[in-house]
């Protein structure tokens, strides 16, 4: 199952560190100006990438947009240009154990990275916590 990243023009072109989940202090809110309030798979959008599944929040640290997803036996953490929406790098871990019970709206990449601007971290139920230099 390949699932595509929409990015929203606002984001892409106003892009500050955006380390972890909800932000750099956890609010969920940007200090972005003059940012479009309304999204639809044709507006606003500046690219569209497919990327496998997963369920993490992307994150936007040392010039990369930062995500997690899984595919096969494999777990991924991916990094993406934010100006284009193209696979910069991709670590693939294995899937050597399984969680027996996910939430209904959850994966086995569920996590969102958290980064410092020259590390990303990823932790999975299913392997446990690695990092990569962005």
């Amino acid at each position: 199952m390949r699932l595509t990243l929409l990015f929203a023009v606002s984001l892409a072109c106003h892009a500050a560190e955006w380390s972890r989940f909800r932000g750099p202090d956890g609010a969920g809110v940007s200090t972005a100006k003059n940012v479009p309030v309304e999204f639809s798979p044709s507006q606003n959008v500046a690219w569209k990438t497919a990327i496998p599944a997963g369920h993490s929040s992307p994150i936007f640290s040392g010039g990369r947009i930062l995500l997690t997803a899984w595919q096969d036996e494999k777990l991924l953490t991916l990094a993406l240009d934010p100006a284009n929406g193209k696979i910069v790098w991709q670590r693939d871990l294995p899937r050597e154990r399984k969680q027996t019970h996910h939430h209904a709206n959850n994966s086995p990449a569920s996590a969102s990275a958290a980064a410092d601007g020259t590390n990303a971290y990823v932790f999975f139920g299913d392997f446990g916590l690695a990092g990569y230099r962005i």
